[in-house]
Parts: structure tokens; sequence; C-alpha cells
């Protein structure tokens, strides 16, 4: 997976697509981290892997999708603003099709 970003960086590509996808991992970590790992007690690695497991499974029985809640014009407003504070260029809206 490192090879992947790195190569995408080093070819001009964006790399936007990847790290939203990233982010839903790392989101998805923190809810099973919250949720049930730090509630629980285990006294050994396939206690944790089974705790593990059977999260998975009850959370696959009945999925939600993910479903963004801004608008790519307000995620790009927000961003900028960030970057204005850092003294960073803005990013451009591409036109829309």
């Amino acid at each position: 997976m490192r090879a992947r970003i790195v190569l995408g960086a080093a070819d001009g590509r964006s790399n936007n697509a990847l790290a939203s996808w990233l982010n839903l991992v790392e989101r998805w970590f923190v809810k099973i981290t919250t949720q049930r790992i730090r509630r629980g007690t285990f006294i050994s690695v396939s206690e944790l892997v089974g705790t593990i497991n059977d999260y998975i499974k009850h959370n696959n029985a009945a999925p939600k999708p993910f479903i963004w809640t801004k608008s790519a014009a307000e995620v790009i407003l927000k961003v900028n603003r960030g970057r204005a504070a850092l003294k960073m260029p803005a990013l451009k809206q591409k036109e829309s099709l």
C-alpha cells in the first residue's frame, strides 16, 4: 500500500480517491476500537481476534453505507480556509460537467 501511495504522488497523479478510502478505513478502526475493543478485557490474542471477527460478522449482517453530508464545494471551501491560514494557495474548483 505504501508503494502505491508514494508512486501516485511521484508521478503527479492526485491521491484524493485513495485518501478518501483511507479516511473511511481509519473511521472504521476508530469505531471498532471505541465500540468493542476498549470495552472488553482479553486474556489472549486469540480471544481478541475472535472478538474482532464477531464484530465484523455483526457489522456485515446489517451494513450501513457511508453517506457524504457535505458537497464537494463545501469541502473545498473548508480546505481553502485552512490553506489560507497556512498561507498556501487555494484549491481551484473544477467546472461541473
